[in-house]
This record gives C-alpha cells, sequence and structure tokens, in this order.
C-alpha cells in the first residue's frame, strides 16, 4: 500500500533523507524512531507528496485521498467550530463526516466551539478527527499523541486499531519507543549518529592528532619502529574506543527512550547485541581510518601483513567493546558517566590488548603465523568468555 525506493534529499549542505527503502504492506504499522534532526518529518512529507525527493520515489496505492495525516500542526481553521472544520475537511473528499467521530474522540460537547478557544489537548483531537474523517487507508502519523491525556490516547489507538484490522497501513514517527513498539509491527531507526558523521569525525580527528604526537615526539634513532608502532596503535585503538563507547547510550536518554525499549516485548539480550555491532560498527571505521595513518606517519609496511594484522585488530576489538558496552549500559545514567567509564573499563583491557600488542609486534617483526598462535587463542577465548557474560549480565545491569 505505500513504498518508498532510494530516497534522498537535501537541505543545502544537510543530508534529511540518504537513500531509504521500505514498503508497508495491509494491515502493518512502521514506526520510525530518531532524535530531532533525523529527517523523520521529511520523510513523512515525501511520502504524503508534499516535498518531491530529489533522488528515489514514493508510491501510495490510492494516491492523496487515501492519505490521512497527522502532524505537528493541526491544520485546521481556528474561527470555525469543530463540527465546521470536519464538514470543510469532509467536503474536499465528497464525503460525509462519519456520524460518531466526535463522540469516539470525546469532542461531542466541544463541537459547537471555535477551534481557538480549545485547548492544546483539544485541538489534537480536532485534527485526530479531520485526518479521519475521509476514511483513509493510509495514515501518516507525526507524534500524534502529543497533548493527548490517557482517555483520548486510548481512544486513538482504538482508532488506528480499526484502521489496520479493515487492511489499512500507517507509518508512525515517534520519540515515544514504548508507545511505537506498541503499536508497530515493524520498526525503523533514523540515527543522526552516521548521517552526520560527528561522531566518526571526532573520533577520527582524536586518532589523527594522537598519532601527529607520537610521529613528532619520537627519537627514531631510540626505538625501532616495528617495536614501537604496535603499542601506539593499540594505545590510539583503546581511547578512541572509550570514546565510541561513552556514546553508546547517549541517544536512548532522549525522552527516556532505554525505558521504552526495556518495557518493549523484546528480549533485553537482543538490545545488547544491537549496541553491541552498532559499537563494533563505530570502532571497526576508526581502525580502519588509523591503520593507513599508522602506515604513512612511521613508514611501516602494513599492507602486506593486512591479513593477521586485521584478524588481530578483530579479536582484540570485539572483546573490549563487548565489555565496554556492559559497562557503557551500566555507567550511562551516572552524573559522572564519562569519568566512570573508563575507570571500570581499563582493568578489564589490560590482557586483551597486552596479546594485541605482542600478536601485532611478530607481525610487524615477519615472524611465522605459528608464533603469534597462542595470543590469537587467548584473544578468542576472552571473546567467548566475555561475550556470553555480557549478554546474561546485561538485563541485570539496565535495572535501576
Amino acid at each position: 500500500m505505500l513504498r518508498a525506493e532510494g530516497l534522498k534529499h537535501r537541505f543545502g549542505a544537510v543530508r534529511a533523507l540518504d537513500d531509504v527503502s521500505f514498503s508497508v504492506q495491509p494491515g502493518q504499522t512502521l514506526a520510525v524512531f530518531g532524535p530531532n534532526g533525523a529527517g523523520k518529518t521529511t520523510l513523512l512529507k515525501v511520502l504524503a507528496g508534499l516535498i518531491q525527493p530529489q533522488r528515489g520515489r514514493a508510491h501510495v496505492e490510492g494516491g492523496r485521498r487515501v492519505i490521512g495525516w497527522i502532524g505537528h500542526q493541526p491544520q485546521l481553521y481556528g474561527q470555525l467550530t469543530v463540527r465546521e472544520n470536519l464538514r470543510f475537511w469532509a467536503s474536499l473528499y465528497d464525503v460525509s463526516p462519519p456520524g460518531d467521530l466526535l463522540a469516539r474522540l470525546g469532542l461531542d460537547d466541544h463541537a459547537d466551539r471555535p477551534v481557538r478557544a480549545l485547548s492544546r489537548g483539544l485541538v489534537q483531537r480536532v485534527a485526530i478527527a479531520r485526518a479521519l474523517v475521509h476514511d483513509p487507508t493510509v495514515l501518516l502519523l507525526d507524534e500524534p499523541f502529543t497533548g493527548l491525556d490517557r482517555v483520548a490516547a486510548e481512544a486513538l489507538r482504538r482508532l488506528l486499531g480499526d484502521v489496520m484490522k479493515q487492511g489499512g497501513a500507517s507509518v508512525l514517527v515517534t520519540h515515544n519507543v514504548e508507545e511505537g513498539t506498541e503499536l508497530a509491527t515493524d520498526v525503523a531507526f533514523m540515527l543522526v549518529e552516521f548521517r552526520s558523521r560527528t561522531g566518526i569525525l571526532s573520533a577520527a580527528v582524536f586518532v589523527v592528532l594522537v598519532l601527529m604526537v607520537f610521529n613528532f615526539g619520537r627519537d627514531p634513532t631510540a626505538v625501532s619502529n616495528v617495536v614501537l608502532v604496535p603499542s601506539i596503535l593499540w594505545v590510539t585503538f583503546t581511547f578512541a574506543a572509550i570514546l565510541a563507547l561513552n556514546r553508546a547510550f547517549q541517544l536512548e536518554l532522549e525522552n527516556q527512550a532505554l525505558d521504552g525499549l526495556l518495557l518493549a516485548p523484546i528480549g533485553r539480550g537482543s538490545i545488547y547485541l544491537g549496541k553491541l555491532v552498532a559499537n563494533l560498527l563505530f570502532v571497526a571505521t576508526v581502525e580502519v581510518i588509523g591503520v593507513p595513518l599508522v602506515a604513512l606517519f612511521f613508514n611501516v609496511e602494513v599492507w602486506s601483513h593486512i591479513g593477521p594484522l586485521g584478524g588481530i585488530i578483530a579479536l582484540a576489538t570485539i572483546g573490549f567493546v563487548a565489555i565496554g558496552t556492559l559497562f557503557s549500559a551500566m555507567t550511562v545514567r551516572t552524573r559522572f558517566a564519562e569519568l566512570l567509564l573508563p575507570a571500570v573499563l581499563l582493568p578489564f583491557m589490560i590482557l586483551p590488548l597486552a596479546w594485541a600488542t605482542l600478536a601485532t609486534t611478530s607481525v610487524f617483526a615477519g615472524r611465522p603465523l605459528s608464533e603469534m598462535a597462542g595470543w590469537l587463542k587467548m584473544l578468542a577465548g576472552y571473546d567467548m568468555v566475555f561475550v556470553v557474560l555480557s549478554l546474561l549480565l546485561f538485563p541485570a545491569t539496565v535495572n535501576e
């Protein structure tokens, strides 16, 4: 009933939509989560035909006639009464307002009052009635529960449920993860972090600065690069990873989204695994940036050893990111999270970093793989132990 294919749209230098594709079938509700500025409202406007995307296309089966829109603004005439507004909007679709719509939204007693005389919550109820007045089959909902009390919110849930039972489809944009997952059959997260690249950029700048300091501060005649570079490499990766882990659950603090995730009917282990994968991708991106810079600054041969070096980096990274994700969830609610996380994490990083440094030294020295097999086995064992332990401990860790 609703389809998006490769949607791209910019406002100047800001990328609001970056290759967004999905489809929504009859009876489905797609909930879209994300912080302010992630492009959620832009997505709805493209789907509604209010914005023409610069790339890609959006298609709604039945066109604009079947769309019901609830946005940040009520799209009502303040001078007209509630009843007059509904009659006006119904006339545009050549239908009569459903007789029970006002009653179902608790608007019977306010039907003959001007909209401008109503409270914010009542205006939102009228906006919902306007969106449903023509019996739409595709609903585009931008924070529809804003301003609603418990009774009105429950009435809206019933109305949305009726549309879905009749084979309708909807896209729901919300900050409230609990609310969204309750109504949704499918979920999408539109994250600012990777689109804006602010996190990646800050970590990359950090890597460059650290390597430059080591490069200009070393004495090339005192210690050979083959001995020095492995330590520099892992010091750099360690602190870049801590920067990433400090940010790991910051988005979930917005509007208590973490509480919503914990209340949602999904396993808490799934939340941990999702965060672990995201953190690994973040740290891996920084490492991909850092390895060529090491080769450039310290004039060491990297590309001929890229296979073994990549394996060592992967094994070590999985271990300390696994335990770091657990500790990030543990400390994120504290007042001094940015100071506390390194304090509790660094003792657990000593062993994998020591093994990784020794194995990396063997690689740069051109020694056979058999000489570093022991370090690799210990790294693999560390990974298995701490991924399993973190997965088991995470549910208890996030309890307040």
